[in-house]
């Protein structure tokens, strides 16, 4: 593979280094290609500014990738999960950076999971007969490197936690996390119950104060669960080893790089994560010939997140995490004239999806544990977002038998598309 990874950064560069970044070290996705080529640039526009969006470059090149296997599967003949199957990475396989996957991949349960609860060989096999409605149903794949990139926690974050115990047997968390709707007021609470063996509401999480609590990093990069809750977890073990009933105790955890992790920054080489969540999305449409609208008629999610600290926190992400992704795919267009200006004449005229737009996500999690997340949680915030849109693609590629490699595939687009000659 030739990748060429050029991002938009728009007028100001922003975070637009990070997300290229980021863009350029998933641009292979769950594909063992044994030889490529990956070069990125972030480009300046006289275009409204880019900013952070969830999955932070990984949903752009996770979607040209899957698009691309698509377009390849389509002019060789090939069922598209076959060609895929063929190239998934395995256990001991080399990173885009020349590091090292060191757990195991269980993309093939991920798979298993996913037919079981969407039939899609079925309908796969069913909808090239076609109708008077077209159908279609895709399938994408993701990984998503957990936490900052290289050596970024361990040189740039250093992180650190502490757990005070009061005199009453209370434990108060003190850290920097900050729960925004993603729940570690819920599972930072039960990591220390679990391990101190206390009712959960004998565990105090506050929304952080800044003078109180030690800088344990942003609240960013699906590290908040498997980084911050693993220390949580560690330091409440080592308060569990000296605790004494009736005093005032503390205790203090720092961040280390886990073990055989290695990385140089200077030319971008080694392990650039030290774990990745993986995913599979399916997505079914129905496409009207006449108007071009399409309608999604199914979404199922099937992640490996390590181990769900709390299962309904999870797939409550997943529900979140699919209906962006169809919104980025499906109808959110920002409308820009060729002076750089929005066209919409308000924000309220940019559409982004409800909860009646899309159908409520089949979510599911199989169990993978990561060693140095807390009882074995890796990071879910941001892969839950970046290849739904990919799914939905792949499924009107199919319904219109057309490559459909340009999202938001409105109805306009979608007639762009099939009103073309080539």
């Amino acid at each position: 593979m030739d990748v060429k990874v050029d991002v938009d950064g728009g007028a100001y560069e922003s975070y637009t280094k990070i997300v290229l970044l980021r863009a350029v070290f998933h641009s292979l996705g769950v594909y063992d290609i044994p030889a490529f080529r990956v070069r990125g640039r972030g480009i300046a526009t006289n275009t409204v500014p880019s900013g952070a969006f969830r999955g932070f470059g990984a949903p752009q090149s996770l979607f040209g990738l899957e698009m691309h296997m698509e377009e390849l599967a389509r002019k060789t003949g090939v069922e598209v999960l076959d060609l895929k199957k063929k190239y998934f990475l395995k256990k001991g396989d080399s990173t885009v950076t020349d590091g090292t996957f060191r757990y195991d991949i269980i993309l093939d349960k991920l798979v298993a999971e996913a037919e079981k609860m969407s039939g899609y060989s079925e309908k796969r096999a069913r909808f090239v007969k076609g109708g008077d409605v077209m159908h279609g149903i895709g399938m994408s794949f993701i990984l998503h490197g957990c936490g900052f990139t290289g050596d970024g926690e361990q040189k740039i974050i250093k992180g650190e936690v502490a757990l005070e115990k009061h005199a009453d047997g209370t434990v108060e968390i003190q850290c920097a996390a900050v729960d925004f709707g993603q729940g570690p007021l819920t599972t930072f609470r039960k990591v220390v119950a679990q391990v101190l063996d206390l009712d959960p509401y004998d565990v105090i999480f506050r929304y952080p104060d800044t003078d109180r609590v030690p800088d344990s990093g942003p609240t960013v990069a699906s590290r908040t669960m498997m980084v911050v809750g693993y220390l949580i977890q560690k330091a409440a073990e080592d308060l569990k080893s000296i605790w004494k009933d009736g005093e005032e105790q503390r205790v203090d955890r720092k961040y280390e790089m886990p073990p055989g992790m290695n990385w140089d920054q200077d030319t971008l080489v080694g392990d650039s994560y030290s774990s990745y969540g993986w995913g599979v999305n399916v997505c079914e449409v129905e496409v009207d010939p006449l108007t071009w609208e399409t309608r999604v008629t199914g979404a199922w999610a099937v992640f490996d997140v390590g181990r769900a600290i709390d299962q309904k926190i999870v797939d409550g992400q997943i529900q979140g995490g699919m209906n962006q992704a169809l919104g980025y795919g499906a109808i959110e267009k920002l409308e820009v004239d060729e002076n750089g200006l929005f066209r919409q004449i308000t924000m309220s005229d940019y559409m982004v999806p409800t909860s009646l737009d899309f159908p409520r996500t089949g979510a599911a999690t199989v169990d993978n544990p990561y060693p140095y997340g807390p009882f074995g949680a890796k990071g879910m915030g941001e892969m839950v977002h970046d290849a739904g849109h990919a799914a939905f693609a792949a499924a009107v590629e199919q319904a219109v038998n057309r490559s459909c490699p340009e999202i938001p595939l409105v109805p306009e687009t979608l007639m762009d598309i099939m009103e073309d000659g080539r």
